[in-house]
């Protein structure tokens, strides 16, 4: 979850809040600024390919936003996409003039001295960076796609190295390929690097943060960029995504905050809590890797496949997984918050909900659509 400002924080989960976008065009040095946007929509980024909670996944996040703007120049653009609470009622100063402001350049400016000018409340939050693949003319304006560098994950993998080799450096070298920074297994936000301090799990388990990269030495032809960073994810318990400043990291879901009735609809939830008591790891077609419980009338036994685990990995990656209970869930949060990240878990009534599945809405406010993905109360039963 992103950190801001006690101010901030409180404005956030106010009711009368009205929220503009910023574009930063980090490839032709411009901003596109609120009077020059209309709409905005993230397709739902996710940490799960499927509809179950998964290890190893890779997701991509993208947004589409309407602008007004007909003149071009945008497809192969990397932007920065910003939201910001805006004064309405106080405001004169625009951002296209605080833009041209003496100061210099907008992001130059402290939240202090934004907020003397009248239009920002609190400071902007960045919601990630984004590569434009198309951006076709609609109505008077045109409509930007805008996907994460993960985008790219999809083609087959090259390995450069010389194998044997490590699996951090193999992870590197994918990222390298779709230009990306690679943090790996160093988890942003509140959370120490995974090779470091101990995590803890929302419901308060403790999970044991260790090495986890391991020799690969044979890659199969046609593997692709995502599969081979799913690998080595769900080797160490996580999954794959790109964080706010385009930086690729692997993570495990982790606490959050409280979403209360006046936030939220009400969600769907199961009326049976999921909890991990096994995995199954495929390592081929022909051999595979189990740990924990086999029985799952004992609890979730999770599937991934992944042809470089071994037996110390996958007790390692039990250990922190083991337990770990939540609700399969979906739910409206009329009033969205920018600082929710996939990954996060937010609870609900004392129901532990982790965000697999986040869509922002955005037309001066700002909702959500959070899933979390597992079994309903019918597949538990079976």
């Amino acid at each position: 979850m992103y950190t801001v400002s006690d101010e901030l924080a409180a404005l956030i989960t106010s009711p009368c809040r009205t929220w503009r976008i910023l574009l930063e065009d980090l490839t032709a040095a411009r901003t596109l600024t609120a009077e020059a946007i209309f709409t905005a929509n993230s397709d739902r980024e996710s940490t799960s390919l499927s509809d179950d909670i998964e290890l190893g996944a890779v997701c991509s996040q993208s947004w589409t936003v309407n602008i007004a703007d007909s003149a071009g120049g945008y497809v192969g653009h990397m932007f920065r996409l910003l939201l910001y609470i805006a004064d309405i009622e106080g405001g004169k100063m625009t951002w296209g003039r605080l833009a041209r402001y003496k100061f210099g350049r907008v992001k130059t400016l402290t939240p202090r001295q934004i907020k003397r000018l009248g239009e920002v409340l609190g400071e902007p939050i960045p919601m990630g960076v984004f590569i434009c693949t198309k951006a076709p003319k609609n109505g008077t304006g045109r409509e930007l796609s805008l996907y994460d560098m993960l985008y790219f994950a999809d083609r087959e993998y090259k390995c450069t190295l010389t194998l044997p080799a490590s699996a951090e450096a193999v992870e590197q070298d994918v990222c390298r390929q779709l230009g990306i920074q690679c943090m790996g297994g160093a988890v942003s936000g509140d959370l120490q690097e995974s090779g470091g301090a101990d995590l803890l799990a929302a419901n308060g388990a403790q999970l044991v943060a260790a090495s986890f990269d391991f020799e690969i030495s044979t890659i199969a032809a046609g593997t692709t960029c995502r599969q081979m960073l799913g690998y080595i994810s769900a080797a160490r318990g996580h999954f794959g995504f790109i964080d706010r400043e385009g930086v690729y990291r692997t993570r495990w879901y982790t606490s959050a905050r409280d979403i209360t009735a006046s936030e939220a609809d009400e969600p769907t939830l199961s009326e049976s809590p999921n909890v991990i008591v096994g995995v199954v790891c495929n390592i081929d077609d022909d051999t595979r890797l189990t740990v924990g419980e086999t029985d799952e009338s004992k609890g979730r036994i999770l599937q991934l496949a992944c042809p470089y685990m071994t037996r110390s990995l996958l007790d390692s990656l039990f250990s922190r997984v083991k337990n770990y209970t939540w609700y399969t869930a979906q739910f409206r949060h009329r009033l969205g918050d920018p600082r929710l990240d996939v990954g996060d878990v937010v609870t609900y009534s004392g129901a532990a909900i982790p965000v697999t599945g986040l869509a922002f809405s955005y037309d001066g406010g700002l909702s959500a659509d959070i899933t979390a993905a597992g079994l309903n109360d019918e597949e538990q039963l079976i």
